[in-house]
């Protein structure tokens, strides 16, 4: 079951998770077929935001991943991102 609440940025007066008036960033949380979700929605209206969960796909949260499916990411980021060879190298180096 996923909840919908507010976090409040820290020049909001409030700190209550279910105060809903103020236009502070709505984040949702909860579990999907077993998996935890905790992600901010992109958005301060909580309508869209219960929409936006009503049509959540369960293949989108994503899974634990080991730390070499994590280093194999960075790499590809970094080549993607056209940073120099050296740079990877050290990248490479420190995984």
């Amino acid at each position: 079951m996923l909840k919908l609440y507010r976090r409040h940025q820290k020049s909001c007066p409030h700190r209550s998770m279910t105060y809903r008036r103020y236009k502070c960033p709505v984040w949702v949380f909860g579990s999907v077929d077993g998996r935890r979700v905790r992600r901010a929605l992109d958005t301060v209206n909580w309508e869209r935001a219960e929409e936006m969960v009503r049509t959540l796909d369960p293949h989108e949260i994503p899974t634990k991943m080991t730390i070499a499916q994590v280093g194999e990411r960075l790499i590809a980021d970094c080549e993607g991102r056209k940073l120099a060879s050296d740079t990877i190298g050290k990248y490479r180096h420190c995984l």
